[in-house]
């Protein structure tokens, strides 16, 4: 009981020397990767190796096989799927039905008003090499979003492409990349706005806000399972976002028959559990920029 209450002391002084010494922000970083299940099993079996380092083996093979417990629960498919699937199904596909008819359960927009919209592009990853053509800059999810952006603009007459993000470690931001890649791509006929400036999602939404004003209308394009989030800190903001998610984690195919391979354990389930709870917890906690 006593090494319970030097913990928890512990753990208090070092939360307080992040509030005193860090931006908010990173303190929560530093809190969410405390909580996320990856930071779960790593502690727990470095804790079980240095019990068998100091020859404790009992209480070794206890948090060993707490782990390996946890390490099953976070990688078999059961929970992840059902966890990501609610998460990614917060909004359904975008879609454009012509004005007068029926929006059936997925359509996000109607064609009656298209006046003063802007298809926005979340950032999402990217890196430099100035041997590569601008498409293999980005990040997958990052092309995912930039495809997407481009589908959901096709759909609309007199819409504005927008991608936004910086990049610290090239001489290009990430909105700028990403705008090169949508034109290497052949949207070439309309005009590409960049937020280049921005950091994060909270940041995105600002530096959107402050260019285009309160209300404005905009689609937001990134990844189902940060939908959530970005349409929340775009409507405090004071935006009217529409939702347009995309790179869906969770996929359900009625025609391929059931596999074993489906039900092993799998390391993308702890990514997506460690996704979940970033969503959950930034959600939560609304915008700090």
């Amino acid at each position: 009981m006593k090494n319970i209450y030097y913990e928890i002391e512990l753990i208090r002084s070092v939360f307080f020397v992040l509030t005193q010494q860090a931006p908010i922000s990173d303190f929560l970083r530093y809190l969410f990767d405390l909580l996320k299940p990856s930071s779960h099993l790593m502690i727990v079996w470095v804790v079980g190796l240095m019990l068998f380092v100091v020859n404790r083996k009992r209480m070794a093979l206890r948090c060993l096989a707490i782990g390996l417990v946890l390490w099953l629960i976070y990688t078999l498919p059961l929970m992840p799927r059902f966890l990501m699937g609610q998460l990614e199904s917060t909004y359904p596909p975008f879609s454009v039905v012509s004005s007068g008819e029926a929006a059936a359960a997925c359509d996000s927009f109607s064609q009656a008003a298209s006046d003063s919209l802007f298809v926005l592009v979340l950032g999402a990853g990217a890196d430099y090499d100035p041997t590569l053509p601008p498409g293999q800059l980005l990040s997958s999810t990052q092309m995912v979003r930039l495809a997407e952006g481009i589908r959901v603009a096709r759909l609309m007459p007199e819409v504005v492409l927008v991608t936004s993000a910086n990049f610290e470690y090239s001489p290009h931001s990430q909105a700028e990349l990403t705008r090169r890649a949508a034109r290497s791509l052949g949207y070439t006929d309309r005009p590409i706005l960049v937020q280049e400036l921005p950091r994060t999602t909270c940041e995105e939404a600002r530096a959107f806000l402050d260019a285009h004003g309160q209300g404005a209308r905009v689609v937001l394009v990134t990844s189902a399972s940060h939908m959530r989030r970005a349409m929340a800190f775009f409507t405090a903001f004071g935006a009217n976002p529409m939702a347009a998610p995309c790179d869906f984690k969770v996929k359900h195919n009625p025609l391929r028959p059931f596999r074993w391979s489906d039900a092993l354990p799998s390391w993308k389930h702890i990514d997506w559990l460690d996704e979940f709870l970033k969503e959950h917890l930034a959600h939560f906690l609304g915008p700090q920029c």
